[in-house]
């Protein structure tokens, strides 16, 4: 028996127009509704549920390991990218206040960090030790698209694939 992973992303949040990658924030759909269009769209059922701490993927995954009967098991190597000094903050403020950093990052944003934060390639890294280490099951991850993202990687795509393809809001999607 191997791996079967499933992904979904969590639900939508409300920083519209901020960076958030590792900002707790809240979302727009409560936690009990997230769930149940996650346990709704699962042809599988997991052995474990995974999550960052954030509380926009541990409140979800935390409903649905108790709906399966499973522990919830939370990762600091599951977290979105470290967004560094621009995290929390408005788009059109770092923009207007860090343009020349902001430039250099999207310009080359597979190898450029934003000031303070990780490259790609590192969260490319912690993802792949999470996944090295999973045994043999099936396992649900209620996560970000970062690292839904770095997952694909793993699984073959190029960054620039992975990050062409969306990674919609409660959405599933089997990765291994």
């Amino acid at each position: 028996m191997g791996v079967t992973l499933y992904a979904v992303r969590h639900a939508p949040t409300d920083a519209l127009g901020r960076c958030i990658g590792r900002t707790d924030v809240s979302t727009e759909v409560p936690a009990h509704h997230a769930a149940r269009c996650v346990e709704r769209a699962l042809v599988a059922r997991p052995e474990h549920v995974w999550s960052s701490p954030l509380s926009r993927c541990a409140e979800v995954a935390s409903l649905l390991a108790g709906a399966f009967g499973v522990d919830h098991r939370v990762d600091e190597r599951l977290l979105e990218v470290d967004f560094g000094a621009w995290e929390g903050r408005a788009w059109s403020d770092i923009e207007a206040e860090d343009g020349e950093a902001l430039s250099r990052w999207m310009a080359d944003w597979q190898r450029v960090a934003p000031p303070g934060g990780e490259t790609v390639a590192a969260l490319e890294a912690r993802v792949r030790a999470w996944h090295d280490q999973l045994e043999p099951g099936t396992h649900l991850l209620v996560g970000h698209a970062g690292v839904i993202r770095a997952l694909r990687v793993l699984g073959g795509a190029s960054w620039d694939d992975s990050m062409g393809r969306p990674a919609p809001h409660l959405e599933l999607e089997r990765l291994r």
